[in-house]
């Protein structure tokens, strides 16, 4: 007879680590992941645990998960070798199942999806997960601020539309030539219909729209001579 876990499977390995217990092909199993042992991260281990248990009974689990862990290469042989679909395809069931369970909004789903659908799908999806190098992902690296984009062209990953008041300014960068009039789009002050009447939003929006307007010639931008010479400086004659 054997003795029952009072644990759950997870208990604290030092002050800054959290061990697995766990059974895979046969053979026992005690990775260890980063994490402070509280009560709430064993807590969250436990759940984990679950989940993998569960991995392991439908064949999906793989080693992978703990990267830390010194024995990989005897592992590695009987972890299922998944491509980057299957490892998608997995996250975003993760993600589903936190939103039945109301731990996750449908926006972030959502937008995971459409961002694995629309970018990471095409370069990686038939790929072997374990192989993806990241001087790869760099090539097809997408950036949802303009700071960050900014930043990447300051490194010469490459070159992007951005706009003229972030730009214009940055001694690093240079328009190309000819794109200035192809990339011109109309800027929106919107607000909910129901607030529209409100005073204050109606104020705010007063001096929001006249600051837009002082500050036109900023989200205008310059437009880059393409063959015409500098013209040269008049000489200003003062007055006596």
């Amino acid at each position: 007879m054997g003795r029952r876990s009072m644990t759950g499977g997870v208990v604290s390995k030092g002050s800054q680590r959290i061990q697995y217990d766990f059974r895979l092909n046969g053979v026992r199993y005690r990775p260890t992941l980063k994490a402070v042992p509280t009560e709430a991260n064993l807590r969250r281990a436990r759940e984990h645990l679950k989940a993998i248990k569960e991995r392991i009974r439908l064949g999906t689990f793989c080693m992978e998960e703990f990267p830390d862990f010194r024995d990989w290469q005897k592992v590695a042989p009987h972890s299922a070798y998944r491509t980057c679909n299957q490892v998608f395809d997995q996250y975003l069931a993760h993600c589903e199942s936190r939103l039945s369970r109301h731990d996750l909004s449908f926006a972030p789903v959502r937008g995971y999806r459409k961002a694995l659908d629309s970018v990471w799908r095409r370069a990686l999806g038939s790929l072997p997960f374990l192989k993806v190098q990241y001087s790869l992902l760099m090539r097809i690296v997408i950036f949802d601020a303009f700071t960050t984009l900014r930043s990447a062209l300051n490194a010469d990953l490459g070159c992007s539309a951005l706009p003229c008041f972030t730009g214009d300014n940055d001694p690093e960068l240079e328009q190309i030539p000819g794109t200035h009039a192809m990339s011109r789009s109309s800027l929106w002050v919107l607000t909910h219909p129901d607030l529209r009447r409100s005073a204050r939003i109606h104020a705010f929006m007063e001096f929001f729209s006249t600051r837009l307007v002082a500050s036109s010639k900023a989200f205008i931008g310059k437009p880059t001579p393409t063959t015409a010479r500098p013209k040269a400086a008049k000489r200003i004659r003062e007055r006596p």
